[in-house]
């Protein structure tokens, strides 16, 4: 035992990086258990759009949504989500599934809806690439 303390002492620095490792890693699962919206895969989005009539909400900027996005989805730049919940308050009783290109900036999107009280939220995994990868259909143009 006493040469694990010796060696704990001498590698301090080792330790205390693991310790914030550690932490980290609790603090990024501890989010993920607690927040409020739904990660749904391909699958998962597009049953919620045949089924539950779910909103398809475009997080990206909108060059990035002419260049192609899902069909019928709207489109709010992330940076204007706080701005415009007014637009969205039709659609409080709808599933939503929020988009980016690969699923992070949805994410914030997502935090930002569920904190201000639209319950079925989701963010699709991925976003508009695990989409494409799925062969499943893009429309480009329009705004």
């Amino acid at each position: 035992m006493e040469q694990y303390l010796d060696f704990a002492t001498r590698n301090w620095t080792l330790f205390a990086l693991l310790g914030v490792i550690i932490a980290m890693l609790a603090g990024t699962e501890l989010m993920r258990v607690f927040r409020r919206y739904k990660t749904v895969s391909v699958n998962d989005a597009l049953n919620l759009y045949n089924q539950h009539d779910a909103l398809m909400l475009d997080v990206r900027e909108v060059a990035e949504f002419r260049d192609g996005h899902l069909p019928s989805a709207r489109n709010i730049p992330l940076s204007s989500v706080k701005n415009k919940l007014s637009e969205l308050e039709s659609d409080r009783a709808r599933p939503i599934v929020v988009y980016c290109r690969t699923g992070t900036r949805s994410g914030g999107a997502c935090n930002v809806l569920s904190k201000n009280g639209f319950e079925q939220v989701n963010n699709l995994s991925g976003g508009i690439q695990a989409w494409e990868g799925a062969n499943l259909p893009v429309v480009k143009g329009r705004k």
